[in-house]
């Protein structure tokens, strides 16, 4: 499903480059739950943003169902991650004044989809995330946990086959964040690739495979 071959990443500050991960293979199967930890400026951000083509690499490659996806033109990468993946992140990333619908609608007007799709869509990823009668609330009005469910549910609404996640419970306490856990744990038993960052050993123990980064290389 995902496969990195020698990937590296740097990026240039005012004092010189710095490299964020270097010289990374790895290969993550379909249907696969992936857990990457590592401390703070490691590179497990900058790797999940490779992964997603977000980021360009400097060297390497990046394979997605087989197909060489590592230079892709810009609208040719935003139409891939339309299809196959699905952002989550710490931060919501929500539009606060929003309704919970109107924000789930969001990926699916960029596909040109119609509104009985679009409303058959919403009806099913918020009875997954639990949150079907948070329809019409504005997402400044839920709490942090519900914000993320929000998050997860719009992340799901083109029905990709890969979900990425950066940090996803940075923000929440412990009943909530396990919780999106339970979530991760069904989406990847549905067949959903799952790459979870994360600095919380504990939900990382919650994957099929657990990776550590130190240093802009994968140790384990």
């Amino acid at each position: 499903m995902i496969k990195l071959t020698n990937v590296s990443k740097s990026y240039h500050i005012r004092s010189g480059n710095v490299q964020a991960i270097n010289d990374i293979t790895l290969h993550i199967k379909s249907g696969e739950f992936v857990s990457i930890t590592g401390k703070s400026g490691s590179g497990k951000s900058t790797l999940l943003n490779c992964m997603g083509l977000l980021d360009n690499i400097d060297e390497g490659s990046i394979f997605i169902d087989g197909k060489d996806v590592s230079s892709l033109k810009s609208r040719e990468a935003s139409a891939l991650r339309n299809q196959k993946i699905g952002f989550v992140f710490q931060a919501y990333n929500l539009e606060p004044s929003y309704t919970v619908y109107n924000n789930l609608c969001i990926p699916m007007y960029i596909k040109h989809t119609s509104r009985k799709e679009i409303d058959k869509r919403v009806d099913e990823t918020l009875e997954l995330v639990g949150l079907t009668d948070k329809i019409k609330r504005r997402a400044v009005e839920l709490s942090g946990g519900e914000r993320q469910r929000v998050s997860i549910a719009r992340a799901l609404m083109c029905d990709p086959p890969i979900i990425l996640a950066d940090e996803p419970c940075g923000n929440l306490d412990t009943g909530n964040s396990e919780i999106i856990m339970k979530l991760f744990r069904t989406l990847s038993e549905q067949g959903k690739t799952v790459v979870l960052i994360t600095h919380d050993t504990e939900a990382a123990a919650g994957a099929d495979r657990q990776l550590v980064i130190s240093d802009g290389k994968l140790i384990t």
